[in-house]
């Protein structure tokens, strides 16, 4: 059943001045890769669940930046919106198709990566910070039996890959919110101007903040990374 409302709702490349940005030409689909808004992992020190689709809904500050993202994409020419498979990501996507009148479908390839850390361990940010260093030396790297950043990078790039061939002839924005992992280390590595991560921690994606993408000529090219332009050499 859908949201009426998100308030009902608890349950690397070299960065340039935002003003130097030039939108993508109008014959261009867009997609805009969109974190989600806080949610309750985003607040813990001790992990208190396993990251499935039910845990980690949207805080209250969440529900307010929801519906602020809602304010600023009002005017925009959205025409298909997708979510990973977690309520938190559903929460912030759903507040935006309701808004725009459209359905909203899943996309469990975009889910957020999993570490391997277990409910109960404290400080997960240490340990993400842990293993990230580790993937600077090894993609393969696994934490326990976690996802590996070679894993992630394989199953962020299929749907990616798919998401382009469905709308490369559309002439609008197609919206998808996930993590700020599977779009940072996913995402970015898969966009068609070479972008890289120098630096598996940064840079860092705020919540509510988006990857603003563009298809040209049947390839993903990345164009702005919250808010600020991608440098193409």
């Amino acid at each position: 059943m859908r949201f009426h409302s998100i308030a009902a709702v608890f349950c690397c490349a070299l960065i340039l001045p935002f003003s130097s940005y030039a939108k993508a030409a109008e014959e261009d689909a867009q997609i805009w890769f969109v974190r989600h808004a806080e949610a309750g992992n985003n607040v813990i020190t001790t992990l208190t669940h396993h990251d499935d689709e039910f845990s980690y809904p949207l805080t209250a500050k969440g529900v307010a930046q929801a519906n602020e993202l809602v304010r600023n994409m009002k005017d925009e020419n959205i025409l298909k919106i997708y979510a990973s498979a977690r309520v938190r990501t559903i929460q912030t996507a759903d507040a935006i198709a309701f808004d725009h009148g459209l359905p909203l479908e899943l996309a469990p390839e975009m889910v957020e990566v999993d570490l391997g850390a277990q409910v109960g361990e404290e400080n997960p940010y240490e340990i993400w910070a842990s293993v990230a260093d580790q993937w600077e030396a090894n993609p393969d790297y696994r934490y326990r039996d976690g996802e590996s950043l070679t894993e992630l990078r394989n199953r962020v790039s299929i749907f990616v890959k798919q998401l382009v061939e469905r709308h490369k002839e559309d002439n609008g924005i197609i919206v998808v919110v996930a993590h700020g992992g599977s779009i940072r280390m996913g995402v970015l590595p898969a966009c068609e101007n070479q972008i890289t991560v120098k630096g598996i921690k940064q840079p860092r994606l705020d919540n509510t903040g988006v990857l603003k993408t563009r298809v040209e000529g049947g390839k993903l090219i990345c164009e702005s990374f919250g808010g600020k332009v991608i440098a193409i050499h």
